[in-house]
């Protein structure tokens, strides 16, 4: 049973509430998921495999997204828990407010998704001799920052993670601190995956994204071996981050769910396997960090 809730914005930022669903997805319109990991355009370089198979389950659920209904009086209200007042403009992706004073800005997406930058940008990111807290302070200050405002359920404190965000003049800029969390339970990945915030100078908040949309589970779908997907990779079947080298080892798998970004309409959330390594550089030696996308499902692959 669905659970009914009186605030749009708890409906909107309740990370990853899986709802029930007896209902089962007849199909899938293979047109639709067929470029559901996008396959990176280019050319495709030479991926081995240095990895052991873990244990994997032999189905997965899939789930469909929730979209919540973004209305102008919402945006006004989710503007002011920032301290922003102005005109509520609307897009193509969904609504921004520029604060009047101090420029500030807030974006709506139709997906859900916050994105809220402060000005003065470039003081609070990327300030000389900036005095930043720890990393353990910065999680903190993110986490008060945003259960002041009604923005962070308590699922999320436990996957705070903190790094450096940037860097001014070799040194640290800001401390970005994200929030990972899990539909079902898989972790999530892709471009859509953003929940953080940037704390910087003095322990000043600075740049807040927030997503994790609302999914109902739909059913569960048999799972593509680990070597028959990466065979798919192969192939060029798939969507990879490198640095231009040639040459890719892939060093570990594991089960995701995938997200695409937050200004595109994605009906179904599907499993992928993602593979994690580096590339060769021309002399062999070790490279940059890369990392490669692949559907854990039979959709159709067609290259």
């Amino acid at each position: 049973m669905k659970k009914k809730c009186i605030i749009l914005l708890v409906l909107i930022l309740l990370p990853c509430q899986i709802i029930g669903c007896a209902e089962e997805i007849s199909s899938i319109d293979p047109e639709y998921v067929r470029t559901y990991v996008p396959q990176t355009a280019g050319a495709l370089p030479e991926f081995i495999a240095a990895f052991s198979v873990p244990e994997m389950p032999e189905q997965a659920d899939t789930y469909r997204i929730v979209y919540p209904a973004v209305t102008e009086s919402f945006v006004i209200e989710t503007a002011r828990k920032f301290g922003i007042t102005g005109t509520v403009t609307e897009g193509t992706d969904g609504f921004s407010v520029v604060d009047e004073q101090t420029g500030s800005t807030l974006e709506v997406f139709t997906s859900g998704a916050i994105w809220y930058n402060p000005e003065p940008y470039r003081e609070i990111h990327f300030s000389e001799n900036a005095a930043l807290p720890s990393e353990k302070e910065a999680v903190g200050i993110a986490v008060q920052f945003l259960e002041e405002r009604d923005l962070l359920p308590s699922e999320n404190k436990q996957y705070a993670k903190a790094g450096t965000g940037g860097t001014i003049q070799g040194k640290p800029g800001h401390i970005l601190v994200s929030f990972r969390y899990t539909i079902g339970e898989h972790p999530v990945e892709g471009p859509g995956f953003r929940f953080l915030v940037r704390v910087g100078n003095n322990g000043e908040p600075g740049e807040v994204f927030i997503y994790c949309p609302e999914v109902e589970r739909r059913k569960s779908v048999l799972l593509l071996p680990v070597e028959k997907a990466f065979g798919e990779l192969q192939k060029g079947n798939g969507s990879w981050t490198t640095y231009n080298e040639k040459t890719i080892i892939l060093e570990e798998v594991g089960l995701r769910y995938y997200l695409q970004p937050v200004n595109e309409t994605q009906e179904y959330v599907l499993p992928v396997y993602v593979f994690q390594g580096y590339g060769l550089n021309d002399d062999s030696t070790q490279g940059n960090e890369a990392q490669a996308i692949v559907n854990a499902v039979d959709i159709g692959n067609s290259r």
